[in-house]
């Protein structure tokens, strides 16, 4: 079934729908999800795994002519309360696995996916409208108003993040992947749940996160209860996302560097959600299946894909891929630099020129290549291999820019693994 997904209706979620693709990537991120009532669910859904990421876009400017408390109590109501509420509606309504999920507003298209009940639902409330950056207090709860331009985290039910416009596009540029994202929030969480810290923005609050624990490797392989909150009160003041940017560590141009391997994802997934892939370049048959190579892909970090990404250009740059005669191939094996129990193969196999002007023989063509990768990750040395997930990863030569792929993946328990 092809998967057609809104792409936001105001400015803002069209704004917050091209965010989440380009952190999220496409296969994970879905605008304007509906009840079965044909309203919508939230503004956009992330559906990773055993996480659940909700947006609540919010905007509304303060009312120039009125008292500046009146008018921040009237802008907290709408965007945080209000926005709060929608999203813990659509949290209950989520884990629910007998309430149907629909694509569009006349609820004609159900949507594919399925949401694990007790997966970790991470709610955000983004907002615009008011004139600076909120500032970030561990002390106060998300329903508290009584500081003008300041906003808290907690709830009852557990935390709520409000991350306004100024902010947003900034913390995505630092954590950009789901995994890096995740993250994130859990360091964030785990400092607020012990009322450690205050911060001037968002932003500044994931500039110094970033410089804490990423730039100094600390946060590679720890679990979210290794990340501790400090022993002393913290204050985040302005400045920091500037200092990073300055920082000779931070590396600016590091989405551009790791831009392959967000292609071959972002372009598998497209030929998923449009129900092109050709079951015979591919072992898995459901929709939920097809897309487990792909989890695995998208749980290298920012820093494995520019490795991986450096790796895979240095492959296609090899002068043999454009001389291959059908029906040849060669491959290339790469670790993941983030899990030592991952492999990749990246595979290209030869072709005639004009083959896609050619249906039958482009379809024949196209299960030679699926057999012949295939048959590649079954032969002896890589079952000699130690590794759990194996992704496996036809392309066409580098004259044909790497189109037409395709996947197969694998488990294999190894003890110890």
């Amino acid at each position: 079934m092809k998967i057609e997904k809104s792409s936001g209706i105001t400015p803002t979620e069209q704004l917050l729908a091209v965010l989440g693709e380009l952190a999220f990537l496409n296969l994970w991120s879905f605008p304007n999800l509906c009840y079965a009532d044909g309203k919508e669910i939230c503004d956009l859904l992330i559906i990773y795994e055993d996480t659940v990421i909700m947006f609540s876009d919010k905007s509304s400017s303060l009312q120039a002519n009125e008292n500046e408390a009146l008018a921040w109590t009237r802008w907290h109501r709408y965007c945080i309360k209000e926005g709060f509420s929608s999203l813990h509606r659509a949290e209950k309504y989520l884990k629910n696995p007998t309430n149907k999920i629909y694509l569009d507003a006349k609820c004609e298209k159900l949507f594919p996916g399925k949401v694990n009940p007790n997966s970790k639902f991470i709610k955000i409330v983004t907002t615009a409208g008011y004139k600076y950056p909120l500032h970030l207090d561990s002390s106060m709860s998300y329903q508290d108003d009584s500081k003008i331009g300041s906003v808290g985290l907690k709830n009852r039910d557990g935390y709520v993040h409000i991350i306004d416009h100024f902010s947003l596009n900034k913390v995505l540029k630092l954590f950009g992947t789901i995994e890096d994202f995740k993250k994130y929030i859990s360091i964030k969480e785990n400092l607020y749940r012990k009322d450690k810290y205050s911060a001037f923005s968002e932003f500044d609050f994931a500039a110094y996160i970033y410089h804490s624990y990423w730039l100094s490797g600390e946060s590679d392989g720890l679990s979210v209860g290794d990340l501790d909150a400090p022993d002393v009160e913290m204050l985040v003041v302005d400045g920091w996302f500037e200092f990073l940017l300055e920082n000779a560590d931070f590396d600016p141009k590091q989405h551009e560097k790791s831009s392959r391997w967000d292609y071959i994802i972002r372009s598998i997934g497209k030929q998923i959600l449009n129900d092109n892939m050709d079951e015979v370049l591919t072992l898995n048959k459901s929709y939920s299946e097809q897309v487990k190579a792909l989890e695995r892909m998208a749980k290298e970090n920012r820093g494995a894909r520019v490795i991986l990404s450096d790796q895979v250009n240095t492959f296609f740059k090899d002068k043999e891929l454009s001389n291959l005669s059908p029906n040849s191939y060669k491959a290339c094996i790469l670790s993941s630099p983030s899990s030592e129990n991952t492999i990749y193969v990246f595979f290209v196999f030869g072709r005639v020129k004009d083959l896609p002007s050619d249906p039958i023989n482009y379809q024949t063509y196209q299960m030679m290549k699926g057999i012949a990768l295939n048959n590649l990750i079954d032969k002896q040395e890589l079952e000699g291999m130690k590794y759990k997930y194996l992704v496996g990863i036809g392309l066409d030569p580098p004259e044909h820019n790497g189109g037409s792929q395709a996947i197969i993946y694998k488990e294999k328990y190894h003890k110890g693994l």
